[in-house]
């Protein structure tokens, strides 16, 4: 048999919670006024502190711009869990505590350098927006850029990614929903 009777029409990244992860090891680079990412995943799990991914490297508090930004579910904190999009050192938090297991959802975070602002969208829908003491997401070539995992390997993801787009605009919920539409 060759290719195309094993082609199901899946292309997604599926972590199994235990070890499995993506290292992207050349990463972005540069400084960010503005920053979005959209990611279509199905969630198996969020018991524990699972990470969908981590860009970044920790720096000093009290800066004018972030180091990091990472998509995960709290499990140890919260209960229902909380998924959420962190700038590091609590710059910043925004997600919500309701959000379906074992079905394709997308999920999009606003980073708005100018507004000072992180917003976090559920299938389209705004659900939190919070204000940020930063202005600038700072990357730099040798960060740690992971999906299914964060910072150190550890708290692996369990689910599947289908799609992870980054842009660095502040998307509006326009172009948020037609990317929804069209994934």
């Amino acid at each position: 048999c060759d290719y195309e009777c094993h082609d199901n029409g899946d292309y997604s990244l599926q972590f199994d919670g235990v070890d499995d992860y993506v290292d992207l090891s050349k990463g972005l680079n540069g400084t960010y006024d503005n920053f979005t990412f959209n990611i279509q995943t199905r969630i198996n799990s969020d018991s524990g502190y699972p990470t969908l991914f981590y860009f970044g490297d920790e720096d000093g508090a009290n800066n004018s711009y972030t180091r990091t930004i990472d998509l995960s579910i709290d499990g140890y904190n919260f209960n229902p869990p909380y998924l959420r999009t962190n700038l590091n050192y609590d710059y910043g938090k925004a997600g919500t505590q309701n959000f379906p297991i074992d079905s394709l959802i997308n999920i999009s975070t606003v980073f708005n350098g100018e507004t000072q602002t992180l917003s976090f969208y559920l299938e389209g829908n705004l659900i939190e927006e919070t204000g940020v003491p930063v202005n600038q997401l700072i990357f730099n070539s040798s960060d740690i850029f992971n999906i299914g995992t964060g910072r150190n390997p550890s708290n692996y993801y369990s689910g599947d990614i289908a799609n992870i787009t980054l842009w660095q605009d502040a998307l509006s919920i326009d172009q948020i929903n037609n990317l929804d539409d069209n994934n």
